[in-house]
């Protein structure tokens, strides 16, 4: 794939005046402690800005502080390990923080960068991974567990952040998406990755965000682009993987509107254009020849998001032509494969996920993740753990059981 000029990438700071200035990221290691400690003053109060967002959104009905509640006691069980994170997040020098990709305020990502060793081995694959939290609290920041794991690996990761509602629409957290991916063709060979080797992975709403990126970039094809900085095509990527993905707002909206979402708040975010914004009700047979390799994985004890959810999304792109398939995790929950699983250092998602992206057949990777045998199992490598557990059992146990999600 060509290579385009492009904005330089830049860091964002805020003065002593409140204004906020570019400049170059810092290089490893120049990271000041009050730059830092401003940061994480800033996070904070940015995720309690997110947590009013919430209960206004979800009407602060009964239910609603029911739910809060057993938030608050699952971040409280598991706070250890989400402040360790935070600071590795914010601190570490191998993370630059606030790598801007476009020009609105949030159009912002976190680079998990490649450690040296790997870095002088040659170019290595990139992950750009959008981070969920119901198109309205979702945070580049929920990516810091992936970013540790992949590092290890030496695989570059790329978070970016999207706007989120009400600040945004559905069809602008799209924007923001398409904008993202052309960012990263565009810029991962300055951190040491392979543009040709770029996987996009989603979880929860960035999984749907990246389904409709890639479905209108499909569509877009054979027409000009909504914008003349958008230029990549579904076929610059190497593969994508949906990770717990709504992928049929219509047919989800009753089930959302049951656990709290109310109905009129989504249709709010989506401007009323629930099957516009529904990914299984827009694949067609032109657009699925375009798409690259996509695996969908879910927890079949999601609760937040039906298993059915990634089965009939599957089932349309099969049915269309498209080279997708689906990983069903047994008794797997929302949150398992991206928080509680990586916590406990028994990761059966992010060893899939390296294996794939490290494969130089994806398509021959997502078939042998999809049909690994416990007899017969080329996917998962005993011998290399791509983690360790940060709790005790019991603690992970019980904040399992509070998940709200």
């Amino acid at each position: 794939m060509g290579h385009h000029t492009a904005t330089p990438r830049h860091v964002l700071r805020r003065g002593a005046s409140g204004r906020e200035k570019s400049k170059e990221p810092p290089k490893p290691g120049t990271l000041t402690f009050q730059d830092a400690l401003r940061e994480a003053l800033e996070g904070s109060a940015f995720v309690l800005r997110m947590a009013g967002k919430l209960l206004w959104a979800l009407r602060v009905s009964a239910r609603c502080f029911y739910l809060l509640v057993r938030l608050l006691l699952y971040i409280f069980l598991l706070l250890p390990v989400f402040v360790r994170a935070t600071a590795y997040c914010w601190l570490h020098p191998s993370v630059s923080n606030f790598v801007r990709y476009g020009a609105k305020r949030r159009n912002l990502m976190d680079v998990y960068m490649l450690r040296q060793e790997f870095r002088d081995a040659g170019s290595q694959p990139v992950v750009v991974f959008f981070t969920g939290g119901v198109w309205i609290i979702g945070y580049k920041m929920w990516g810091m567990l992936m970013g540790m794991v992949l590092q290890r690996l030496g695989i570059l990761l790329l978070v970016p952040d999207y706007r989120n509602f009400p600040q945004a629409t559905g069809e602008e957290m799209v924007e923001d998406t398409l904008l993202a991916v052309q960012w990263s063709l565009d810029h991962c060979e300055e951190y040491g990755g392979d543009p040709s080797r770029l996987f996009l992975v989603g979880q929860s709403a960035g999984a749907h965000l990246l389904s409709m990126a890639l479905l209108k970039r499909a569509s877009e094809a054979k027409a000009l682009a909504s914008s003349p900085s958008i230029r990549w095509q579904p076929k610059d990527i190497a593969a994508f993987v949906g990770i717990s993905g709504p992928f049929d707002l219509v047919d989800l909206s009753d089930h959302f509107h049951s656990r709290g979402l109310d109905r009129r708040l989504l249709s709010s975010i989506f401007e009323g254009r629930l099957e516009d914004f529904s990914p299984t009700r827009l694949v067609t047979a032109d657009r699925a020849r375009m798409l690259p390799p996509v695996l969908l994985v879910h927890g079949t004890a999601d609760t937040s998001v039906p298993s059915r959810s990634a089965i009939d999304f599957t089932t349309a792109l099969q049915a269309a032509g498209a080279d997708a398939d689906v990983k069903l995790y047994p008794g797997k929950s929302h949150t398992d494969p991206i928080l509680e699983d990586p916590i406990a250092g028994n990761d059966p998602l992010i060893e899939e996920l390296a294996f794939l992206v490290k494969s130089h057949d994806p398509r021959r990777a997502v078939a042998l993740i999809c049909d690994s045998a416990a007899d017969k199992d080329v996917v998962h490598d005993k011998d290399c753990s791509v983690g360790h557990r940060m709790m005790p059992l019991p603690v992970i146990r019980l904040a399992r059981m509070v998940n709200p999600f």
